[in-house]
This record gives structure tokens, sequence and C-alpha cells, in this order.
């Protein structure tokens, strides 16, 4: 493959077609693009054998070798397709630097449902990739669809402060983008925090200013990207209890959201109003990263 690969795929140990790679499968015969299959494993057993004379570089070459007949079979089915082994320990680490090393326009991974409440369980590694991973990432749930056809864009015009470099624009770039490659219906939301006075009080009218003010700027970002009024919505309440709820009754099976970096003692003390929803979510993500850190 000699240019970048358009999708970097997570693929697993088992070298299973799961929901992440159909995922990339169905975007990339959308849009003929490019895959890299990395799979990146590390076995501290294995590891401590090698100074007992296992063979490792002998067992990584054969890991390979199944990982170069996996692939195989997705050329054989007309997908342009790379692939790629990594060893080593923290994965993440490795990860993320074959994500600054291919720069792709998406990397697309695997993520478990929590079967009794329905929740996304994401595990450390995903909330790293989350909060550090520079390109879009999707995360993908067992049993979604190929492709999403009802998509949420969470979008804060009036923050954009809290949003450096253009964050809102980049998710509802990303959401025209895979909305019109996918075929599927995207909804804009922007939720309206309680402020901490009473409607009653003798500032109620501030609250009332205040919510104009971001219906009047939900429908400035509406329409500098040409979302229709009908596919606007404002929501009242706290982000991760209405958007959770707006995306279980409106059956989104795909939800767009900026994250932000941040150290590890902003996150210690607040974390983020994405970690907390994607732990409320029943749904796959699409988390699309500011390149500033907050």
């Amino acid at each position: 493959m000699s240019a970048r690969p358009d999708y970097l795929v997570l693929v697993p140990p088992s070298l299973e077609r799961t929901a992440a790679l159909f995922r990339a499968m169905a975007l990339a015969k959308q849009s003929g693009a490019r895959l890299m299959l990395a799979l990146f494993e590390h076995d501290a057993t294995l590891a401590k054998l090698q100074t007992r004379g296992f063979d490792l570089p002998a067992y990584l070459d054969g890991r390979r070798h199944e990982l170069e007949q996996f692939a195989s079979h997705l050329r054989r089915e007309g997908f342009t397709v790379e692939a790629s082994l990594h060893w080593g320990t923290p994965t993440t680490k490795y990860i993320l630097a074959e994500v600054e090393r291919l720069a792709p326009e998406l990397v697309i991974k695997d993520v478990h449902v929590e079967p009794l409440v329905r929740r996304l369980l994401l595990t450390g590694q995903d909330f790293e990739l989350l909060r550090r991973c520079p390109a879009p990432l999707m995360l993908v749930r067992s049993g979604s669809h190929n492709l999403p056809t009802q998509m949420l864009a969470a979008v804060d015009p009036l923050n954009e402060h809290l949003r450096p470099d253009g964050l809102n624009a980049r998710i509802l770039e990303a959401a025209e983008k895979y909305g019109m490659l996918c075929g599927a219906t995207v909804d804009v939301v922007n939720v309206l925090e309680p402020v901490p006075l009473k409607a009653g009080s003798a500032y109620g009218f501030l609250i009332e200013e205040y919510r104009r003010e971001h219906e009047q700027a939900l429908r400035q970002l509406g329409a500098e990207y040409g979302v229709e009024e009908r596919h606007l919505y404002m929501l009242a309440g706290f982000a991760v209890d209405v958007l959770a709820d707006f995306a279980l009754t409106r059956k989104v099976d795909l939800i767009l959201m900026g994250t932000v970096s941040r150290s590890w003692t902003e996150r210690l003390e607040m974390g983020s109003v994405a970690e907390k929803l994607f732990r409320h979510l029943d749904c796959d993500v699409l988390a699309v990263k500011s390149d500033v850190s907050a």
C-alpha cells in the first residue's frame, strides 16, 4: 500500500471478523477506502519464556503469517488491505505511535456492551484512546449494523473557548461526511445545562435570554453546515442524562462527540462529559478530537 491507509482497524488476537471490521468493510465498500489491519499483542508469559529458550521471533513470524492470510481473504473480496503486527507493552503506547505514523482518516475499534444494563463496557485502553488518539476514533459495538442509519452529533456552539480549534466544525464535518457515506439521518443536538437560578427569581429573565442565545447559536451553526431546522434539537438538562435518553428515544446507532485532552489531575477532579456519557450509551461512538489540549 503505497499511500497511507484511510482506515486503521484494530483487529483482535482471535483474527475473527468482528463488528469493527464489518463496519470498516462497509465504509470501504462505499468509499473505496484503503484498510490497514493492525494487531497489537504482548504476552508476559511468552516474553519470560524467551529467556528460557522459547523462539519468540519464530512465534511472531507465525502470527504475521496468520494475519497476512486473514488479510488476503479480504483482498480476494476486492478490498485494498495491508496488515501489520506489533509486539510490545503497553499496547496503547504502540497503538498511538502507529496512529501518529500512519495519520489515518479514521481508527476503528471494537467495544463491548454490558448485557444486563445494555451500556458500553469500555476498557482503560478505550478511555486512554478517547483522550489521546489524534485521529477520529470509532468504537463499534458487537451486533451493530454494518452501516449506521441514525446519527447524532452533539455540539456546543456557545462554548468555543472550551472547544478549541473549531471542534464543533470538526464534529459537523465528520457528521456530514459519514452521514452521506452511510445514507444515514443526522440530528444535531445542543444541551442547555441547568442554571442555578429559579425561574421565578428576579434573574429569571436571564435564564430565558440564555436559552434564546443558545437556540440562535444552534440555528446559525446549522445554517452554516446545511442542517435543516427539523434536525436541530435544543435539549434541557444535564448532558449525560439527556443525551443518553435522546439517543435511546431516537434509536441512534452512532453518536459523534468531541473530546478535549486534559491532564490527569483535571480528569481526576472533574472527568469529562464525553467519558461520563460513554458509560451510559447503548450505541456506537465516533470521537473527534481537537488538536489543542484544554
